[in-house]
């Protein structure tokens, strides 16, 4: 009997540089997609596709270029046949300098917090 090959969840971290004509690179993006693929190799190729589809360029409001283009794909992780609620794909640790940590309170209240649309 033939292995029936089943295509799977995967994340991948994608950046993309942002550069502008007579400057150079101003801003590195980085996305977390999520998509379908076979295995690791199939993952890759899908990554670089879905980034090569992020690229663009237009003219701002000085008449440069700026170009968003394809920088590299960082990390493909499989997640698995199935998506579960809450499921994490994306985590970063970013420290926090010594001269920052007054803008912080002493105790939290995520219950009051007001998130914005990151326009995925």
């Amino acid at each position: 009997m033939d292995e029936v090959e089943v295509s799977v969840w995967f994340s991948a971290s994608i950046r993309l540089a942002v550069q502008i004509e007579g400057v150079g690179i101003t801003d590195i993006l980085r996305s977390v997609v999520v998509f379908k693929a076979m295995h690791f190799d199939d993952a890759l190729a899908k990554a670089l596709l879905l980034g090569d589809r992020m690229q663009t360029a237009y003219r701002n409001e000085d008449g440069r270029e700026v170009r968003w283009s394809l920088l590299d794909v960082q990390t493909t992780d499989i997640l698995g046949d199935q998506i579960l609620d809450g499921r994490e794909v994306y985590s970063e640790i970013i420290e926090v300098s010594a001269s920052d940590r007054a803008q912080f309170p002493a105790t939290f209240s995520p219950e009051l917090s007001r998130p914005f649309r990151s326009g995925v």
